[in-house]
Order: structure tokens, then sequence, then C-alpha cells
């Protein structure tokens, strides 16, 4: 599975399937995005916001 959000919120994104998933220790890696499309980056930094409450 490949997830993608920011740096600023990769904290919670991992601790998910850490308390989640079956598996005593799944693998959970952060891998940086050094380039992409200028739609596909405008599209993760407007989607990875906290929820508002």
């Amino acid at each position: 599975m490949l997830l993608k959000t920011t740096r600023a919120r990769y904290p919670e994104l991992k601790a998910h399937p850490l308390a989640h998933h079956p598996w005593q220790n799944p693998e959970v890696a952060a891998l940086p995005i050094e380039a992409g499309s200028k739609g596909c980056l405008e599209w993760m930094a407007a989607h990875a916001q906290p929820p508002v409450a």
C-alpha cells in the first residue's frame, strides 16, 4: 500500500497502521517526494490538511 501525505502529517499517518494492523511489526517507511507534477503536488497539499473539528 502506498499512502501520501505531507511531512507534517506523517506522524499521524504512521501511527494508524502501527496501532491497528494485525501484525506485531508492520513495515512502515517514509520516502521523500523529490519532484512531481504540479497538479499532483497541489492535490496532495490540499488534501493533507487536518480534519476540521
